[in-house]
């Protein structure tokens, strides 16, 4: 019968094992599922690229930010229900997080892009705030638009979820995720984006 000590060594020697084959450094935690963006706080100053073409640059520029419409990060995750062989999906999540609770009068607005048709096009656009929906857009000169799923602001007002439904199949791409915060004649006060992938079913 193995010592309790050396049981521990044989578990922490699988681990680090994993680790490695994952490409991982021992004792570092797996990557979490999903497409996870971040962005500079305190750089919602309505200067970051707004109207420029210029890149966004990763600096902050407070006490000269907006905070209630300063994007800090957007989540994407896929939802499963069931265990085992009978588990499946069930859409996926978009949240965004501010760095306070979002100002009265502005527009968040997220957009992307589906490997897999929606509408009638592959883009699906995202709002919050002064005009709050989920769709997928129509096709290209049509103002048609397909509702995907609902939406929910957080209890303290500093992040939003969007839930998508099960409207894609596994394996379907999602890419050039954008997010921006904008107030009405101002205009844009913050922007974040990603060229990342994130793979719905994963």
């Amino acid at each position: 019968m193995l010592s309790t000590f050396r049981r521990h060594r044989l578990a922490l020697c699988a681990a680090a094992a994993a680790a490695i084959a994952l490409g991982l450094p021992a004792g570092a935690a797996a990557p979490k599922p999903g497409l996870h963006i971040s962005d500079p706080v305190g750089d919602a100053n309505g200067i970051n690229d707004q109207g420029t073409g210029l890149p966004v640059p990763s600096a902050s520029t407070s006490p000269a930010s907006l905070s209630g419409a300063d994007i800090t990060s957007i989540d994407l995750r896929t939802e499963f229900v069931g265990k085992g062989k009978r588990r499946t999906t069930s859409g996926f999540d978009v949240t965004l997080k501010l760095n306070a609770p979002l100002q009265k009068g502005v527009l968040i607005t997220v957009t992307m892009n589906s490997s897999a048709s929606c509408g009638g096009s592959n883009v699906i656009q995202l709002g919050y705030g002064t005009s709050s929906l989920a769709v997928c857009q129509g096709p290209s000169g049509s103002t048609t638009e397909t509702k995907v799923g609902s939406y929910a602001a957080s209890a303290d007002g500093k992040s939003v979820t969007w839930f998508i439904g099960p409207i894609f199949k596994p394996g379907t791409k999602i890419t050039n995720v954008a997010a921006s915060t904008s107030v009405f004649v101002l205009g844009v006060f913050d922007e974040a984006a990603s060229n990342g992938i994130f793979t719905y079913g994963k």
